[in-house]
């Protein structure tokens, strides 16, 4: 794995632990239609993303750092049980929130990993997710970090093969799972 991606899990496995009632995976991205209705109907659910990764700024001296800019998008819905003990949609989102923003602040996540800053959280709810009975909330973040040399920059250094997988059936157990993409035809 490359640091950005030990990044993102170790952010997610850090969440998991804490929301172990809730959902937790990676993701691509942001989210459109189709998919945020398959994460209400997880909920409650969270999930990391990478959102961008831009070079610092070389004439201050740190052009061997990255900002990696992160999301934790959170989706809370109401349920169909009424009662004692029940929370709705909205504060359990608040509640999860709460709890996310000290632990993504304190984490460093792995080594060359700077304390999360710029950390803000904010309301993504909408008419659209109202009919749904969801809440969605995005805390965004950014990490400095400071990526070692890839393998790929030594001269004659070239991938023979690229494979193409997708979350869930990524990871050693799920080779047959790969789609070559380009490359070699060896096997």
């Amino acid at each position: 794995m490359t640091l950005i991606n030990d990044l993102r899990e170790a952010v997610k496995d850090e969440l998991a632990a804490t929301f172990d009632r809730a959902d937790v995976e990676t993701h691509a991205g942001r989210f459109d239609l189709g998919e945020l209705k398959k994460f209400i109907a997880r909920a409650p659910a969270i999930r990391i993303a990478v959102l961008g990764v831009d070079q610092e700024d070389a004439e201050t001296g740190d052009g061997d750092l990255w900002q990696v800019r992160m999301g934790a998008f959170i989706v809370t819905k109401d349920t169909a049980k009424a009662g004692e003990g029940r929370i709705n949609r909205d504060a359990a989102a608040l509640n999860m929130v709460t709890a996310a923003l000290p632990i993504i602040r304190a984490g460093r996540f792995g080594e060359n990993i700077m304390r999360a800053d710029r950390v803000r959280a904010r309301n993504l709810h909408t008419d659209s997710l109202q009919e749904y009975g969801a809440t969605l909330w995005a805390i965004e973040w950014r990490h400095r970090v400071a990526l070692e040399d890839s393998v790929f920059l030594e001269d004659g250094v070239v991938p023979h093969t690229v494979y193409l997988g997708f979350a869930p059936e990524i990871g050693l157990g799920h080779e047959d799972d790969y789609i070559q993409i380009g490359g070699d035809d060896e096997s």
